[in-house]
């Protein structure tokens, strides 16, 4: 039986197709140098622990769904992080010794020709080698006794995990491993390397930066197709279609449950049911983004569904518009992270008075409850613990202010992802219109182009 290629969305882009990003028509992944990226990925993780510490990193397994069905699967990310490997059952060790370099072992679930009638969900351990260049993989079976031989001949008295857990309650593949460890082994440490991870993943390599550009001109096909087919009556449904559709010709992924979000829906963060109509007068706020190679973008336009804003809608928008820029100006190598939200509080106090709003603290938090930046990479909020520390080159931020007065039933989010360079900031969703006035021509010329073309052509 031929090992299947999973691992990395590949995917060639004809030359004709419909390309306003200027996507090329080349696999991205396969272009991209990975040379050395994954292994100098497990060789910083390396360093970063003592002598005689075990690493064990654990992909994860599909969670079921109902009946015999499973949610689709998605490799724990800092398990990606260091093997490139996107395919369920597989664990990773690395020993570092006193003495010598550490030693790399892959444990990963062999071809099963009866079971490769079934499930497509395993590469074999030859792929598995190529794939993520450690040299030695070994069925997943022998897990458990490697782990026992590392730590009672080898001398291992630290297991390093990833112990990331966000619930009291929670249990996981990591938690569930150190409980039988300190069953067998009662004198062995565990420890945690989510700190580590967050850290090796603050600055991105220039790979991980074309992934995101990758994932960001995806998502600039997305939300064009959304706007030119953005019409009055139509579905919040129907919109979040034409992301996910731009998304699935491209052979991306999502980074997350899109929202399209009409009228007073917008008011709620992560509003997902995507059950309302679009009314004429009404404000459309999609927040989305493609993930390329599990690489996420994350993007939010705020669209008038007749094709132009009100008097009213405008100048909030404006405000929000000139939020965002004074923020991206603000993001430079140096600058605390949390300085861009004061940005924004900031430009909010001195605004909110000339739009009728309430510029206190109270009043601000009122119409503004979220944090204007977060970091994005293999997660859409990335690992991390907060916004602490100062902006680096080559970190990947978004730059998101908003504004959502639940009385009027509007709400608008202007969302773009940056790169800090060593100077500023680049903004790498800039293909995505976001003037007004760009806005309402785009829709205005295609709101022709609909009345003119068949009912089931129009929206694409």
């Amino acid at each position: 039986m031929k090992p299947r290629r999973l691992t990395g969305r590949r995917v060639n882009f004809g030359a004709d197709e419909f390309c306003p990003a200027k996507i090329t028509c080349e696999s991205i992944e396969t272009r991209c140098d990975m040379s050395g990226f994954f292994q100098g990925n497990r060789a910083r993780l390396a360093a970063s622990v003592p002598p005689n510490g075990l690493i064990v990193l654990i992909a994860g397994e599909p969670e079921p769904a109902r009946g015999d069905e499973f949610y689709p699967f998605a490799p724990k990310r800092n398990f990606y992080y260091t093997t490139h490997i996107d395919t369920p059952f597989a664990a990773l060790t690395i020993f570092k010794p006193p003495v010598g370099e550490p030693r790399e072992t892959l444990f990963i679930r062999d071809i099963d020709p009866e079971r490769a009638k079934w499930t497509d969900d395993f590469i074999g351990l030859a792929l598995a080698t190529e794939i993520s260049g450690v040299r030695d993989v070994r069925p997943l079976g022998g897990l458990s006794e490697h782990i026992a031989r590392m730590i009672f001949t080898d001398g291992a008295d630290t297991v390093w995990m990833d112990l990331e857990n966000r619930s009291l309650s929670g249990d996981t593949d990591e938690t569930r491993l150190a409980r039988k460890i300190r069953r067998a082994f009662p004198a062995v440490r565990i420890a945690d390397l989510y700190g580590a991870f967050a850290s090796l993943r603050r600055v991105k390599h220039p790979y991980e930066v074309r992934m995101i550009r990758h994932a960001a001109a995806i998502t600039a096909e997305g939300f064009d197709m959304v706007l030119r087919g953005l019409a009055p009556g139509e579905t919040e449904s129907e919109a979040r279609a034409r992301f996910l559709y731009a998304c699935a010709r491209r052979g991306a992924g999502l980074a997350f449950s899109v929202i399209a979000a009409a009228g007073e829906n917008a008011v709620v963060l992560h509003y997902s049911r995507c059950s309302g109509h679009a009314r004429a007068g009404d404000l459309l706020l999609l927040d989305a983004g493609a993930s390329y190679a599990w690489y996420s973008s994350d993007v939010s336009r705020t669209y008038p569904v007749g094709g132009k804003f009100s008097k009213r809608q405008r100048e909030l928008y404006e405000l929000v518009l000139a939020g965002q820029a004074a923020v991206i100006s603000a993001a430079k190598p140096g600058v605390p992270f949390a300085r861009l939200n004061e940005t924004l509080l900031e430009h909010y106090a001195r605004e909110f008075p000339r739009v009728g709003l309430d510029a206190s603290k109270s009043g601000i938090r009122e119409v503004y409850y979220h944090n204007v930046s977060h970091a994005i990479g293999l997660e859409t909020h990335d690992a991390g613990r907060g916004r602490e520390g100062a902006l680096e080159p080559g970190m990947v931020v978004t730059a998101e202010p908003g504004i959502y007065i639940e009385s009027e039933g509007i709400g608008i989010r202007i969302e773009d992802d940056i790169l800090i360079t060593d100077t500023g900031a680049e903004v790498l969703t800039a293909a995505i219109p976001k003037d007004p006035d760009e806005i309402e021509r785009i829709m205005k010329e295609f709101c022709g182009f609909r009345q003119n073309s068949p009912k089931e052509f129009c929206g694409f």
